[in-house]
């Protein structure tokens, strides 16, 4: 009797591509350098990647969100125009629009931002808020997207930068909607909702909403 030769992983990958065995997964997640992942996969920590699109569909608690403890870092004042025009937004530098017809830039001739905060979810053992993010141009279709942040992100990333670039004017603008307190108390969903919708009516309404400050939001929801 003639002994058939066995097939190997390998020789089965490569005559059937679409052939992947968990073994032959688990050979390729070890060559990988560290920190990088196939697509669709998880990173090593077990957290999946941050893939931003136009249209992001998902269940209540969408596993496909990135989550990551990084710190946001926020532009350098020259690269604040380029990534608002981007976006659609007319600035000249980080502090003032394009002028329009009458001198200012008119805040009806930028996008609208809507920031809605969906709920929240416990993973990698911290607590992480699920902010559902829309960007509607005013001739284009709105460009929708989802990202997971937790209060600590909020607070020191987002929070104390938009407090300090508004000044005196926080206090007053934000009175009726104080941000979310420490360690995560019952409630803390519903403040931070109260606290975008603030947010996003100084962002969309007013011309006094400075450049900066639009981009500040836009770079840490990391709008696609």
């Amino acid at each position: 009797w003639l002994k058939r030769p066995t097939a190997t992983p390998r020789a089965l990958a490569s005559a059937h591509p679409g052939w992947r065995p968990a073994a032959m997964a688990a050979m390729a997640a070890d060559a990988a350098p560290a920190g990088q992942f196939a697509r669709g996969s998880s990173s090593a920590d077990g957290s999946p990647p941050a893939s931003p699109t136009k249209s992001l569909e998902s269940s209540p608690m969408s596993p496909s969100l990135g989550r990551t403890g990084a710190r946001f870092v926020p532009l350098s004042r020259p690269e604040v125009a380029p990534f608002l025009a981007a976006h659609g937004f007319p600035a000249l530098d980080d502090s003032r629009w394009l002028p329009g017809p009458g001198g200012d830039a008119p805040a009806p001739l930028r996008p609208k931002l809507a920031v809605t905060v969906r709920g929240h979810e416990e993973a990698k053992g911290h607590t992480w808020y699920l902010l559902d993010c829309s960007l509607q141009g005013m001739s284009s279709e709105a460009l929708n997207w989802q990202v997971s942040k937790r209060l600590e992100q909020l607070r020191d990333d987002l929070h104390d930068r938009l407090k300090t670039d508004m000044g005196q004017g926080y206090a007053e603008r934000f009175a009726s909607a104080p941000f979310a307190h420490k360690g995560g108390l019952p409630g803390t969903t519903a403040r931070l909702q109260s606290w975008f919708e603030v947010l996003v009516t100084f962002v969309n309404g007013e011309a006094a909403c400075s450049p900066s400050l639009v981009a500040v939001l836009l770079g840490f929801l990391d709008a696609p």
